[in-house]
């Protein structure tokens, strides 16, 4: 993976507080920034984990004088209560430095910086999974008390502790 942010590069000073203040707990060096409609939220991702953020924090950022400077003018979109970020902002937590990308390209190089995942076959002996053998009377009682607990009744209490189950539920 190369060193170079991808996108282009922005003359903004990376506070040494972004990461708390954005609420990133990771440990990867890059990590990035949008905003999304779906939530109207921060998203703070590093390509392997992705979560909402602190809101306020990422505003706070973008906001401030010295980062709207560098961003007037150019032609991206991080994302707004009404329609999906077409770009990302990609912070380099060593170097402090941070670029905007296309939404793709700056998901590509976070997910680059992690070593690809080991595909695993899960069995049953790896699990420490065991089977167990249940006859059809045990299935049937559970089916008709889960059909009694997940569908309100007319005069039915719904404190379980006092219940009256249907016959075959007991």
């Amino acid at each position: 993976m190369s060193n170079t942010l991808p996108g282009r590069a922005l003359d903004i000073p990376v506070p040494p507080q972004l990461e708390a203040a954005v609420e990133y707990h990771g440990t990867a060096r890059y990590f990035g920034l949008y905003w999304t409609l779906s939530g109207d939220e921060v998203v703070v991702t590093d390509g392997r984990s992705a979560h909402d953020g602190c809101w306020w924090g990422y505003q706070a950022f973008v906001d401030h004088p010295l980062s709207l400077i560098p961003l007037a003018g150019q032609h991206y979109h991080l994302g707004s209560s009404d329609e999906p970020a077409t770009h990302w902002l990609i912070i380099d937590r060593q170097t402090r430095l941070i670029s905007m990308a296309p939404a793709d390209e700056a998901l590509r190089f976070l997910n680059a910086q992690h070593p690809p995942l080991l595909r695993t076959q899960l069995t049953a002996d790896a699990c420490g999974w065991r089977s167990y053998s249940v006859s059809a009377e045990i299935i049937e009682r559970a089916r008709c008390c889960l059909e009694f607990t997940s569908s309100p009744r007319a005069g039915v209490s719904r404190d379980f502790t006092r219940a009256t189950l249907p016959v075959g539920c007991d």
